[in-house]
């Protein structure tokens, strides 16, 4: 998850071209099937990505490491895309977000993460199976779109548009408080979308129905996580997290010229 954040951090700062060699840089390493540090060079993109994999790919099952690549390809792709947007100053619809949104997250290499952590490999039949898939979804919009309300306020200070608030801000022509509320909104369906379709989930009585369980636990453990995080990192909201999360009140950044 740190590695993550890293890449996205990075490829804020990036030209898109930059953001484009820092994509292809890490899939060379994450498609070597025998990585290593010594391999990387002195890069510290593929160092760091090869650190990474060199661990990993001992231990992890071969859907699951398929998963994690093909979705850290996505997370690149959209925080690329973001690289480029900025540039232009597009802003992006509401609708198109929501689907870029759910790969620029981060979550997606992340949950493939979660069987590796919980020791399992799901069949394609079941990672693919649409309630697996629906409640994939609403834990990634969940955590999304709560990251995208306590990102806000760093994130209009230096003018970004790719945050959920501050497009239906634009969409809308909302206040802020109200653009809040609407992203408030999405995260309590997101919620119900995700307990809705684990009514759905495939039983098969075999150990599979198990390791099912360990990962949508895991989808709700992260979940739950990601809020507690975000008021004790000081990613957000430095020093002041706890009494932010007390009082529910943030006091807005001036936003860069």
């Amino acid at each position: 998850m740190n590695y993550v954040f890293k890449l996205d951090d990075w490829s804020d700062e990036l030209a898109p071209e930059q953001a484009d060699k820092l994509k292809a840089r890490v899939m060379e390493v994450l498609y070597d099937p025998l990585p290593s540090v010594e391999k990387a060079g002195d890069d510290p993109v593929a160092v760091l990505a090869a650190s990474i994999c060199s661990r990993l790919v001992p231990d992890v099952g071969p859907l699951c490491l398929a998963r994690f690549v093909r979705t850290m390809e996505g997370f690149l792709d959209a925080v690329t895309q973001q690289a480029h947007d900025r540039v232009c100053e597009s802003v992006p619809s509401h609708q198109t977000y929501i689907t870029l949104r759910r790969d620029s997250s981060g979550c997606r290499p992340c949950f493939a993460l979660l069987e590796y952590a919980a020791g399992i490999d799901l069949p394609h039949a079941i990672a693919e199976h649409p309630s697996v898939r629906t409640m994939e979804d609403a834990s990634n919009n969940f955590v999304s779109w709560i990251n995208d309300i306590y990102s806000f306020n760093v994130e209009q200070a230096r003018g970004d548009t790719h945050n959920s608030v501050i497009i239906v801000m634009r969409e809308q022509g909302l206040e802020i408080q109200g653009a809040m509320d609407y992203v408030g909104d999405l995260c309590a369906t997101a919620i119900e979308t995700f307990e809705k379709a684990r009514t759905q989930l495939p039983v098969s009585g075999t150990q599979v129905d198990a390791d099912v369980d360990a990962y949508i636990t895991g989808l709700q453990n992260w979940m739950i996580g990601s809020l507690h995080w975000s008021f004790a990192s000081e990613r957000y909201f430095g020093t002041q997290g706890m009494e932010v999360k007390k009082e529910l009140k943030v006091k807005l950044l001036p936003q860069r010229a």
